[in-house]
């Protein structure tokens, strides 16, 4: 009798342990989803945006950030500067090979604070 109530106790024991196991997993996996909207809540990515064919990588993020600025303020009548900012950057590899940058263009994120 002793020795059936222990296996019994083991077993319950070891059916809520997996459940608490399971359950914390699950949390923690909520728990990193809704952080990871919140930090993209403050993201805008723009398609199509017309991307500088300057080889300077320095010069094309100028370029984007004053681009899209003139286009936050003036179409979207937004009042943004660029302390507004936390990063400019386009998406993905460019391209070196392609010239003709025109059919080739990279979404642009702007990631504000």
């Amino acid at each position: 009798m002793k020795q059936e109530l222990e296996k019994s106790l083991d077993n319950n024991m070891t059916t809520e342990t997996e459940t608490v196991k399971t359950t914390l997993i699950e949390t923690k996996t909520d728990a990193a989803e809704i952080r990871d909207q919140e930090k993209r809540c403050n993201n805008i990515i723009i398609y199509r945006f017309p991307e500088s064919a300057t080889y300077s990588a320095e010069e094309r993020e100028r370029e984007d950030t004053k681009r899209h600025l003139d286009l936050i303020n003036n179409v979207f009548e937004v009042d943004c500067h660029v302390d507004h900012m936390k990063q400019v950057a386009r998406l993905g590899h460019r391209d070196r090979k392609n010239t003709d940058r025109q059919n080739v263009t990279r979404p642009l994120l702007i990631e504000f604070k």
